[in-house]
């Protein structure tokens, strides 16, 4: 199976995109695109917002398992008229075609997200008591699960390595980051250069460049940015810091350190 080691330097979308790289890009790139949407309304409880990335992202994987599992598919840009019909139809494919997870455990996931949506009205004022942000956070918790599932079935590198990935991708939330375009900033207050550092490499799945990095926390030099940042924060093991390719990944003694400090407030 062939690994791909530009997995540590590329942006979430394109390292989601090579990791979901067996699937076919028509369909690859609207379920991330629209995965990505929906972490990102999640992280800011946009509630309304995400109405739309659920619905995008659940009727893209249901046209990709379409067409994986009976060869034809909803066109993209026609409605799917019954979500519940269409996923009850994968059920009834026969499971010497594939597996259980693709035929019944994924659809089912994907027919409670879309009935959030729909029947909880995902993003509308209703009730006694406002249930759209517990919803939201439930839909994304989900949506993570299912990436994670097509992960492990059209992954692109090692078993041991998309095990990684996949570990990385369900338990990490990205806090505090404002994202503009390529570019991203630590929006809270307070925190030196190597907590934000840190904090940005916390909100990523894979390993960063170095140079990347440099840029979003603004050093004033490159060179100063190694001395003064990256050198002590590897040395006390908090990152990884790989000089060969020039990389940085967060450690699991940095993550601690991070929820520690900034996500619970201590």
């Amino acid at each position: 199976m062939q690994k791909h080691n530009n997995l540590s330097t590329g942006s979430g979308s394109a390292t989601l995109k090579i990791a979901l790289g067996n699937i076919p890009e028509s369909f690859r790139n609207r379920i991330v695109d629209s995965y990505l949407d929906l972490k990102r309304r999640g992280r800011t409880s946009d509630a309304t917002g995400a109405s739309t990335s659920v619905s995008s992202f659940c009727e893209s994987v249901l046209r990709f398992l379409q067409e994986t599992l009976t060869g034809k598919h909803v066109p993209f840009g026609t409605h799917v008229a019954n979500f519940s019909d269409a996923c009850a139809v994968l059920a009834q494919v026969p499971s010497s075609v594939t597996n259980e997870s693709q035929r019944l455990i994924i659809p089912k996931a994907l027919l409670f997200i879309q009935t959030l949506r729909n029947k909880r009205g995902m993003g509308h004022v209703g009730g006694e008591v406002d249930a759209n942000v517990i919803d939201l956070a439930v839909a994304v918790s989900m949506a993570d699960w299912v990436v994670c599932e097509l992960m492990r079935a059209y992954h692109q590198f090692s078993l041991q390595e998309a095990q990684s990935f996949l570990e990385r991708l369900a338990s990490r939330q990205i806090p505090e980051i404002w994202i503009i375009g390529k570019t991203k900033r630590v929006l809270m207050e307070g925190l030196d250069k190597k907590m934000q550092t840190m904090l940005l490499l916390y909100g990523e799945i894979s390993a960063i460049a170095v140079g990347s990095l440099f840029s979003w926390v603004e050093y004033s030099r490159l060179f100063n940015f190694k001395r003064d940042v990256l050198e002590p924060l590897h040395e006390d093991r908090l990152i990884e810091w790989d000089r060969k390719g020039d990389t940085v990944l967060l450690s699991p003694k940095g993550e601690q350190q991070v929820e520690a400090s900034t996500l619970t407030g201590g």
